[in-house]
């Protein structure tokens, strides 16, 4: 191995380099005999085939051997493989990981060449108000919308970009909807791009055990031969629609407006599940605050912070519902327009309730503060009674303790008993009258 000479910056640079190269060798852990972890660092890493380290350990690999030419390291194309299937619970290093993970991602994805495909929870075309075919892929479920009477109805779960660019490309959707589906955080919203509807819902579930309220969304496409559901929700949404949709078969024969009220509906029931829920939380609040003795307002707030989260959800669908409801965009069949018209009152009792829930909890928290209040004043009332009471035979005793020779009880022969009269009978008076006035 070639040696050189320098200056003593020079000689650290190298120092560094060489530990540098130690550790990302050493990240590795291979498995290998003694005979071999005893090589030298130039001796593990040469003659490896080239390929691809984590994009970290290529660039110190890479300055290293600029910086230090007298070890030649070569990428290695099955180090990353290696490291987390050999090792997958060796501590090699959490940034190293973290940066093969997020470089074999991509890799996968350009070797592909195209984008994966959607997670389909359902897909089928209904003519009749029945399912007639079945799709297995979304260019199928397009197939179907193209041939045949009926409408086709499909529910995608947690797409990408590119499953929903395939989406897009299959049904012709709109590009601008299409983006606000991949955002996603959108308000609920009904909006008509040429011959698609797009509508825009939130869905809510709440966890009682962890007191968790979880928000997801629908996208929705409604055209003349395609109804799509796009959840970005935890819950079983799509099976809930699907139930709906399957249940009804007068309705479904209406064509894909059917599927709007599906939604719509869907989403009124939970809400209206977990608005119930609320409030029975909201009862159990109530009698801490009114029955214990401690401070409530950490779970009144994080209770109201939840009411809130709820009624962002619920109250912007009355718009779409409006909108609807006045045959905008597009003219909603006389029994789809009746369900949407019960579903709708069902929406606004709900809004109602959770503004009701909202101002309740205010009224809560005010009345916690309130009985906060009273029990420091009741504290400091008691606090004050048994000071007074001590501060009687106190100040007796500071009264005689004083040094003077001319106190006249001193030299009585009954001065200390009578002392002691005194004193039991101003502790006593005190006690019964702080009693009397409620103090004690």
């Amino acid at each position: 191995m070639p040696t050189s000479t320098g200056s003593p910056k020079q000689l650290v640079l190298v120092r560094a380099v060489v530990l540098v190269r130690v550790i990302v060798v050493s990240s590795w852990h291979e498995r290998d005999p003694p005979s071999r972890r005893s090589r030298s660092v130039c001796a593990r890493t040469r003659g490896r085939p080239d390929g691809a380290y984590s994009r970290t350990q290529r660039v110190l690999l890479f300055a290293s051997s600029r910086a230090l030419p007298c070890v030649q390291l070569t990428p290695s194309a099955r180090l990353g493989s290696r490291l987390l299937r050999r090792h997958p619970g060796r501590r090699a290093g959490d940034q190293t990981r973290r940066a093969l993970a997020t470089d074999r991602q991509p890799e996968r994805a350009s070797a592909a060449g195209q984008p994966g495909p959607a997670l389909l929870v359902d897909s089928a075309r209904y003519h009749a108000g029945a399912r007639d075919a079945e799709a297995t892929s979304i260019a199928d479920a397009a197939r179907l919308s193209r041939q045949g009477p009926g409408f086709v109805w499909v529910a995608v779960s947690q797409p990408a970009g590119g499953e929903l660019d395939e989406l897009s490309g299959c049904f012709d959707l709109p590009a601008l909807a299409v983006k606000d589906a991949l955002e996603g955080h959108q308000r609920p919203k009904l909006e008509q791009y040429g011959d698609c509807v797009f509508i825009v819902v939130k869905t809510v579930r709440y966890e009682e055990a962890t007191g968790q309220l979880d928000i997801g969304e629908l996208d929705v496409f409604v055209g003349a031969r395609y109804a799509i559901v796009v959840s970005r929700s935890a819950g079983d949404v799509s099976g809930s629609i699907r139930r709906r949709i399957d249940g009804y078969p007068a309705v479904t024969a209406l064509g894909p407006m059917a599927a709007v009220w599906a939604v719509l509906d869907t989403v009124v029931d939970d809400a209206e599940r977990v608005t119930d829920l609320l409030l029975d939380r909201a009862q159990r609040i109530e009698q801490a605050v009114f029955q214990g003795d401690r401070d409530q307002s950490e779970s009144i707030y994080l209770h109201h912070r939840r009411v809130d989260q709820l009624g962002r959800a619920v109250h912007p669908v009355l718009a779409v519902f409006d909108t609807l409801h006045r045959g905008e965009p597009v003219m909603s069949p006389d029994g789809v327009r009746a369900l949407l018209s019960d579903a709708s009152d069902h929406a606004r009792r709900l809004s109602e309730e959770v503004e009701l829930l909202s101002g309740r909890l205010d009224g809560l928290l005010s009345a916690n503060l309130s009985r906060v209040t009273v029990r420091q004043n009741e504290i400091m009332q008691k606090v004050s009674a048994w000071a007074a009471i001590a501060a009687a035979p106190t100040i007796i005793t500071g009264i005689y303790g004083m040094n003077f020779h001319h106190i006249p009880e001193l030299t009585w022969p009954f001065g200390y008993a009578f002392a002691l009269v005194v004193m039991v009978a101003a502790v006593w008076a005190l006690h019964w009258n702080f009693r009397r006035v409620g103090w004690l």
